[in-house]
């Protein structure tokens, strides 16, 4: 249930009034969380190559993990999507190159630290051949050709913006982009241990293609025995939806539509209280309150959405 305690702690206060919902200051791109404890959560913002500790009901960091050296990286790693087994927490990059369409090794990043105590470390080492062994395995070329060469947010450019755990101790890796035959990628990592003590290359899974209505994966989460699939567009603009399912058989998936005026709500760690509304019948939300905050802020209206069955196994 930790995985459930890190969507929610920002959510906490979802039905209270704005005024008693919780800030946490000094981030503005936060893009993947995950709970230590019942009072303490890190957070990687998608614009530094740092890890920040916050505690519940505190708006000032308590401690930080700078992953500079470590990552071997000279610019920001674009770090999407986090993951918790046991005391490992892996985290994965976008591999995406950048908005001029130019390589970015800096992104090739995927990776653990271990929880010891009060403290959190990196462990092994990066690998930062995954997009290599992506394209490479035989039932992800066809629907990869061209992707890597392409623009971050260009019409099927390469993305990763989720990362979950599987029952199986496997990892779900989602795709933002690209989305053939309009169906989103996720493919399930089998070996990310060995990944990190550096024994590649990656074996994948049986690749799963969701119907998210033409969106990609712009969040994967594990909740209890289930996931949260915030889903969105490949680019800047367009409409967001969440999807609570099962992880075995079907369930009705009730969608939170919006359309945000900045994309970086693509967080589900900022979407965990639009989706606790939906599911409470609310129409409103007051996005600029329930996430960590920075420099921007932002309000959406969320009407109901149709529903859909969707199944993931594994």
């Amino acid at each position: 249930m930790k995985r459930l305690a890190a969507l929610l702690l920002i959510a906490a206060g979802a039905a209270g009034p704005a005024s008693a919902q919780p800030r946490f200051e000094g981030l503005c791109d936060a893009s993947a969380a995950v709970a230590l404890d019942a009072r303490h959560f890190i957070v990687a913002d998608d614009e530094r190559n740092t890890l920040v500790v916050y505690r519940r009901g505190e708006a000032q960091r308590v401690g930080e993990v700078d992953l500079a050296k470590f990552l071997k990286a000279k610019k920001e790693s674009d770090l999407e999507g986090a993951a918790q087994l046991g005391s490992r927490i892996y985290w994965i990059a976008s591999h995406a190159r950048n908005s001029a369409g130019e390589l970015r090794e800096d992104r090739h990043r995927f990776f653990a630290t271990e929880v010891r105590g009060a403290s959190v470390e990196p462990v092994g080492r990066p690998y930062t051949a995954l997009q290599h062994d992506l394209l490479a395995h035989a039932a992800l070329a066809p629907l990869l050709t061209g992707a890597a060469q392409r623009a971050a947010e260009a019409e099927g450019g390469f993305n990763i913006e989720g990362l979950a755990t599987a029952a199986d101790g496997s990892l779900l890796i989602g795709l933002r982009s690209p989305v053939p035959q309009g169906k989103a990628i996720v493919v399930p990592l089998l070996n990310p241990a060995e990944l990190v003590d550096g024994k590649g290359p990656a074996r994948f899974g049986a690749v799963i293609r969701l119907d998210l209505g033409g969106h990609g994966v712009r969040s994967l989460e594990r909740v209890g025995s289930g996931y949260l699939i915030a889903a969105g567009p490949t680019g800047d603009d367009g409409t967001f939806a969440v999807f609570p399912l099962e992880r075995q058989g079907h369930r009705r998936a009730l969608a939170a539509q919006a359309r945000p005026r900045h994309a970086a709500t693509r967080s589900a760690v900022r979407l965990a209280r639009r989706a606790a509304h939906a599911a409470q019948r609310r129409r409103r939300c007051d996005g600029g309150q329930e996430g960590l905050q920075g420099r921007r802020q932002e309000q959406a209206r969320l009407p109901r959405a149709g529903r859909q069955a969707l199944t993931i196994t594994g």
